[in-house]
């Protein structure tokens, strides 16, 4: 038997298992999403996620994007307009923060970002958080100095940034 042209055989074999998806998304992101499908947020693709079988693909199911090489989830597609109250801590969850955050949550009262692995500038310069009053976002890689609109936040009455990597003093407004 020629074992180099075998274990060739089987290399290319896991290969194009791992290109098919069978080895599925990550368990602790498919349970991430699956308290998200189970919060009161009214997530419009969660009711056709299959909560009810482990070895369901999260990488397979509506609004999830995943990384076609890692299996990792990249992106929801989501839609946060009406939404007051948001706790994503202990996720995993990497990279910057999401624009929709700051961006397109306009009743957005609570938001809760700890324990994960954000990194980078906490929002940008233009956020549209008006009715914002609980804000936090320790224990994450933020960094960069706290930009001056955060204190200008006239609702703001909780704000957490510690462990972080931030600089300077919280702007007075």
């Amino acid at each position: 038997m020629d074992w180099g042209r075998f274990w060739w055989w089987v290399v290319l074999a896991l290969v194009q298992l791992g290109m098919n998806g069978c080895f599925g998304c990550w368990e602790q992101e498919r349970l991430a999403l699956m308290q998200l499908k189970a919060s009161s947020l009214n997530y419009t693709y969660a009711s056709s996620w299959d909560s009810d079988n482990r070895k369901s693909d999260c990488c397979e199911w509506e609004g999830v994007m995943c990384n076609i090489t890692s299996r990792r989830v990249i992106e929801l597609i989501m839609n946060l307009s009406f939404v007051q109250d948001l706790d994503l801590s202990k996720n995993h969850f990497s990279g910057s923060t999401p624009l929709h955050f700051a961006m397109g949550s306009h009743y957005l009262m609570f938001l809760k970002l700890s324990y994960n692995n954000f990194s980078g500038q906490i929002f940008p310069t233009n956020f549209n958080l008006t009715k914002l009053t609980f804000l936090y976002l320790d224990n994450n890689q933020f960094s960069g100095t706290i930009l001056k609109s955060i204190s200008q936040m006239k609702t703001l009455s909780s704000l957490d940034f510690s462990n972080n990597y931030l600089s300077g003093m919280l702007p007075t407004g």
